[in-house]
C-alpha cells in the first residue's frame, strides 16, 4: 500500500533517478522522466541503451523521484520494484508533458516508439519510501 502522500508527490513530480544493475551488480543511476499513473511509474528509453539491457537482463531496479531545482524544501520518494517492458501494443498512459519538454521533443519520442526504436518501462513498486519532510 502506498501512503497518499506519496501518492500525491509521485503525481506531481517527474524528476526521476533509475537506479539499475549493470552485469558485474555494480549499480548505475540514469536520469529519467518519470508520470506517476495506476499505481506504476512510467518511463521510455531507447530498446538498444545500457540501461534497457540491464533491466532486460535483472529487473530489480530503484527508482528516486525528487522535487525539482526551483522548489524550496528537497523531498523525494524512493521506489524498489521490477522494471517490466510493455508490449509494443500496449500504451503507456497519458501524463502530463515535463516542463521543459517541447512538442517537437514529444513528437519525436513518439515516433521512436511506433518504431520500436524506443520503449516503454513500467515500475510496479514493492517498497515506498518518502525523504524529507513531506508534512
Amino acid at each position: 500500500m502506498i501512503p497518499p502522500v506519496a501518492e500525491e508527490f509521485l503525481r506531481a513530480h517527474t524528476r526521476t533517478f533509475l537506479v539499475t544493475l549493470r552485469a558485474d551488480g555494480a549499480p548505475a543511476c540514469h536520469p529519467m522522466v518519470g508520470v506517476w499513473q495506476q499505481g506504476a511509474l512510467y518511463m521510455n528509453t531507447y530498446r538498444k541503451s545500457a540501461k534497457a539491457r540491464s533491466m532486460e537482463r535483472d529487473p530489480r531496479v530503484a527508482c528516486v523521484v525528487v522535487t525539482g531545482d526551483d522548489e524550496p524544501r528537497f523531498r523525494g520518494v524512493v521506489i524498489r520494484g521490477r522494471a517490466e517492458f510493455l508490449p509494443p501494443a500496449e500504451r503507456a498512459p497519458a501524463g502530463p508533458r515535463p516542463a521543459g519538454v517541447g512538442s517537437d521533443v514529444t513528437h519525436l519520442v513518439q515516433t521512436r516508439l511506433a518504431e520500436g526504436k524506443r520503449v516503454v518501462v513500467r515500475v510496479v513498486p514493492d517498497d515506498v519510501r518518502l525523504v524529507g519532510e513531506h508534512g
